[in-house]
């Protein structure tokens, strides 16, 4: 056996398969022969020994801007200050009268805060949006935060709501925006996706020592049924 990916799949089918086979049969027929489990399960695995993994096609990945996955944005403040600003946004925003963000919680080591809020608009409890504020420092003092929105939302509210927690998460970024000053949006470079698919088309015929043995297994099994 060979290091290929597809003898090392392909057996290991084989052996699971044999081995359930075997205790079937072994069941079924009080002892019968393990033979034509082993046999069945070869079948069963062989066109994995010949699959081959093609290239399918290639196409480009370009990254989108969203209102709740907005491209990260890089601040000429130092990640402290930063990090403090984006705290004082969360307790002082108020949306629709009586919306807030509530569950705050700073990890300084992950330079990371999460928050949430229930609009109340939408009391039921199922409509909650969820926020990931990650933050990163560079060498030239300035830091770079990416926000991460989570919106969830029962299907009848689906797209009125949307439209609020966008609202709320737009006005978000911007409030942190005025207390940190113009920021410069960083847009992730496009990528090249490729895509493979598993041919199989070129199995070989069986050998004919394979059909004598089949031949042989499916009599052992027949005589294990009625004998």
């Amino acid at each position: 056996m060979t290091k290929d990916w597809r003898n090392v799949v392909g057996w290991q089918i084989l052996i699971i398969v044999t081995l359930v086979l075997a205790g079937i049969s072994h069941k079924l027929l009080h002892g019968g022969s393990w033979v034509p489990a082993a046999i069945i399960a070869y079948w069963l695995a062989r066109r994995w020994f010949y699959g081959k993994k093609v290239f399918n096609k290639a196409e480009v990945v370009a990254p989108t801007d969203s209102v709740f996955h907005p491209f990260p944005i890089e601040y000429a403040q130092p990640l402290p200050e930063a990090f403090g600003a984006v705290r004082r946004v969360l307790a002082e925003s108020v949306y629709n009268v009586s919306d807030k963000w509530k569950d705050v919680s700073a990890d300084t080591e992950e330079k990371r805060i999460t928050a949430g809020m229930q609009p109340k608009l939408f009391t039921d409890e199922k409509n909650y949006l969820r926020l990931e504020v990650d933050f990163r420092d560079t060498d030239q003092g300035s830091t770079i935060i990416e926000f991460k929105f989570d919106p969830r939302t029962k299907e009848s509210f689906n797209q009125l709501l949307h439209g609020h927690l966008g609202d709320y998460a737009s006005e978000f970024v911007a409030d942190v925006g005025e207390k940190l000053g113009p920021g410069r949006k960083l847009v992730p470079m496009a990528t090249m996706k490729q895509t493979y698919k598993y041919d199989f088309s070129k199995i070989p015929a069986p050998s004919w020592w394979l059909l004598l043995l089949t031949v042989g297994g499916i009599m052992q099994l027949f005589n294990d049924i009625f004998c």
